[in-house]
């Protein structure tokens, strides 16, 4: 409403600057005509899925007496929800790993000799990583420079090439070296194929020098794995909750639960579940009959922690990105009961009640530049409802605070009533007595939809879009 209002402003004192010097050459003004100025007032959806956070279910209904909602599925119309879990990084071990070799290097460039020393490092283990950007004694490369004889080694460099992009994934700088040292490449947060060289690099200046290099990795922490081939079996425990709803509890009918853990397609992997408990109550898995592949719950307070022990495993050559969360999509068929969700939402007899509440910031004196050139305000209304449920659309307009503001001496009027299943236009005329009470800082806009109770289904919602239309007259 901030945003709405500041454009009304905008709008219209453009229009009355001009008007004020539209004076003519005979000190008259000339023919006057109408325009109209549309506003946007409110858009917005009410989806009834949001008051219980899940994605699917077969009914819900408001239990008055018991303030409390209750929600059903079936196994063939289930309550549905997700979850996101994190998952431990991935670790890698030697990957690369390159024995002592004897080198040789002289400021003689025919006599440079690298003892045969072999750079190539092929990996068949994966296509490619990507490196998680931990660094300290992960994601690097040792390179140890021992043996040194007499001679010192006067620059000497190793570099790490990625042939697959032809370029350098790190490299370190040797320089007037005559013992044993050690340094690393940093490779956090790198990308690695498969297909990896060693460089090795001499600017030998005095002499020859004799000596080994050792070139190892550390543990590689990976960020993605992509067709990644030598197998996985990785014990997995993690603990989340429901977030079924405030104060869930297990309905009348019971309540059967399955966990389906959604991995990308084509990531080839797998979550087999060892152990399911919440708080500390293991539940069981059905084995067979019409509850196969079910976890009964009963006598356990859903708003505990549940807790998921197993394993990840490879079905194929694995490309997963592991900073992504891992989805488990909950499936419940039997009853569900969770109280009023801590959103602008309450209940008055039999009626659901949404509200929705706008600080009107407008001083008098812009007011008064908007009142003096205007011949008519109206609020219009479209909505489109797919509830079972008549609506009724109430406007409040005051200078209290919230907590008041819905009291009857600040009703403006029952805009319109939306019946159920329906498609519905009206108008609303903001006579002056009305846009008085918007005069006096702060002022505060209600909207309140009033919803009677009835069985609603998963999908339901209500779409309401509203604008003013300010109709000014212009003179010439």
């Amino acid at each position: 409403m901030k945003r709405v209002m500041g454009l009304v402003v905008m709008l219209l004192i453009p229009v009355f600057v001009v008007v004020g010097c539209a004076e003519n050459p005979r000190g008259t003004f000339g023919p006057s005509w109408d325009v109209g100025i549309q506003i946007p007032a409110i858009e917005d959806n009410w989806l009834i899925n949001d008051l219980v956070n899940m994605d699917s279910f077969q009914s819900l209904k408001y239990d008055s007496e018991e303030e409390r909602f209750i929600l059903k599925g079936e196994s063939e119309n289930e309550i549905i929800t997700e979850l996101e879990v994190e998952l431990d990084k991935f670790e890698l071990d030697e990957l690369i790993d390159i024995g002592p070799t004897e080198i040789i290097v002289s400021d003689q460039v025919d006599g440079e000799d690298f003892g045969g020393f072999s750079g190539e490092v092929s990996i068949e283990e994966f296509d490619s990583i990507t490196l998680s950007d931990k660094a300290g004694e992960y994601n690097r490369l040792e390179v140890a420079l021992t043996e040194i004889d007499k001679e010192k080694i006067d620059d000497f460099t190793v570099k790490l090439k990625d042939n697959s992009s032809g370029e350098i994934s790190g490299e370190v700088n040797f320089t007037d070296i005559t013992e044993n040292r050690t340094k690393y490449i940093t490779l956090a947060a790198q990308k690695l194929s498969n297909d990896l060289e060693i460089i090795l690099e001499s600017n030998q200046t005095s002499g020859e020098a004799n000596f080994k290099i050792e070139i190892s990795s550390s543990k590689f922490e990976v960020d993605k794995l992509e067709g990644y081939n030598e197998g996985i079996a990785e014990e997995v425990n993690f603990t989340t909750n429901l977030d079924i709803g405030e104060e869930a509890e297990v309905g009348e009918e019971g309540l059967y639960l399955r966990i389906d853990p959604k991995f990308p397609e084509g990531s080839n992997l797998e979550f087999i579940i060892d152990r399911l408990t919440i708080d500390e109550t293991e539940l069981t898995k059905e084995e067979s009959g019409a509850d196969e592949g079910y976890y009964k719950i009963s006598n356990v307070d859903l708003n505990d922690d549940l807790t998921l022990n197993g394993e990840i495993k490879d079905i194929g050559d694995v490309t997963f990105d592991f900073t992504e969360k891992l989805q488990l999509e909950l499936g419940m068929y039997g009853s569900i009961t969770v109280k009023l969700p801590d959103i602008d939402l309450d209940a008055e007899d039999d009626y659901l009640v949404f509200k929705e509440r706008n600080e009107f910031e407008m001083t008098d004196d812009k007011l008064d530049k908007i009142e003096e050139n205007l011949k008519e305000g109206r609020l219009i209304f479209e909505a489109d409802s797919t509830f079972p449920a008549d609506i009724i659309v109430e406007l409040y307009v005051g200078n209290e605070k919230e907590d008041t503001l819905y009291e009857k001496q600040n009703l403006v009027g029952e805009l319109l009533t939306i019946p159920a299943n329906e498609i519905k236009f009206d108008e609303f005329i903001l006579k002056q007595d009305i846009r008085d009470k918007f005069r006096g800082e702060p002022a505060y806009l209600g909207v309140k939809l009033r919803v009677s109770n009835e069985v609603f289904e998963s999908g339901q919602d209500i779409n309401l879009n509203s604008y003013a239309v300010l109709e000014v007259e212009i003179n010439q």
